[in-house]
């Protein structure tokens, strides 16, 4: 009996130290994780599982080593009414001073693109290889210098389109029904291109419409002379009445000299309808001078910053 018993209480000594040997390497389990920093994006996790854009047989215009990532990206102050485009007085927040070129090379993991507007209320278009296999996707507004986070909602893997949202209140700029542009007539691009080169200021660039088909005849793009650099992908094509007609999606390299590649606007509408996107009552367009549409649209493009 005494044996016995003896026995028994070096049983249940082992099984306490068992116990704290699994609490012990649990408790360490967690701790490694936390110091890692694993990240699970709030928007969805399907963002690890996206698929590259598929060959096209030409390259995609290159990402970027763009921005340092911050730890988060700050929330930011309530922004003014929807429906209501900001105004210079009613920025949200003081906020930084714009991101400056130098900062914008600290970074390899992360990548930048182009952006814009298409109704009030934060909805943003862009090209999808921009955004593929983001774990946080923020933008920079033009309008204040402050960062503000965004999430994907949408996207079309065979044409490169990708749609976001954003927690603004914002201008857009008009979409036209569907690509009419002739031949040689003239467009314009706004975008961020080069950023850690050129800066982080937003540039204007002019061209025309070569082909209204892209490269082996696809008919899903068109072909443009606007000049084209990494940064640009994502960003609006603009017809002389105001309407975007295009985005920016790719370029030939190579012995090819200047023939850059945009979706035309018509896939565009066939992702909105799929996501029940709601846009704004278009108004009769207008033509004006590529300069005033420059201004005016100035506040509606974002630098898009992807953290991988």
């Amino acid at each position: 009996m005494p044996t016995l018993i003896k026995t028994m209480i070096g049983g249940k000594k082992f099984a306490t130290w068992l116990l704290r040997v699994r609490l012990l390497i649990i408790l360490a389990a967690v701790l490694f994780m936390a110091a890692c920093d694993f990240y699970e994006p709030s928007h969805s996790s399907a963002l690890f599982y996206l698929q590259e854009l598929s060959d096209l047989g030409l390259k995609v215009d290159s990402r970027l080593s763009a921005p340092p990532a911050p730890s988060a990206p700050p929330a930011p102050p309530a922004p003014p009414a929807p429906g209501k485009p900001r105004e210079p007085s009613e920025r949200p927040g003081a906020g930084p001073a714009p991101i400056s070129p130098q900062e914008l090379l600290k970074d390899f993991d992360v990548t930048s693109g182009t952006g814009f507007f298409i109704n009030h209320e934060g909805l943003l278009v862009t090209s999808f290889h921009v955004v593929t296999e983001a774990k946080r996707i923020a933008g920079l507004d033009p309008y204040d210098g402050n960062i503000y986070p965004g999430y994907l909602i949408g996207f079309d893997i065979e044409s490169d389109l990708a749609v976001l949202k954003f927690s603004l209140a914002t201008e857009p700029i008009p979409l036209a029904r569907a690509f009419e542009l002739r031949r040689g007539e003239e467009v314009m691009a706004l975008g961020y291109p080069s950023p850690g080169l050129q800066g982080a200021n937003q540039k204007a660039t002019f061209g025309r419409v070569n082909s209204q088909t892209g490269p082996r005849d696809d008919e899903r793009l068109i072909q443009i002379d606007i000049p084209v650099q990494p940064g640009n992908s994502g960003g609006p094509v603009i017809a002389s009445n105001g309407q975007v007609v295009g985005i920016i999606s790719s370029r030939l390299i190579g012995d090819y000299q200047n023939v850059n590649y945009a979706v035309k606007v018509d896939y565009l509408w066939s992702l909105l309808a799929r996501l029940g996107a709601r846009l704004p009552i278009p108004t009769e367009p207008q033509v004006r001078p590529f300069s005033d549409l420059a201004e005016e649209f100035f506040p509606s493009v974002l630098l898009i910053i992807v953290y991988r």
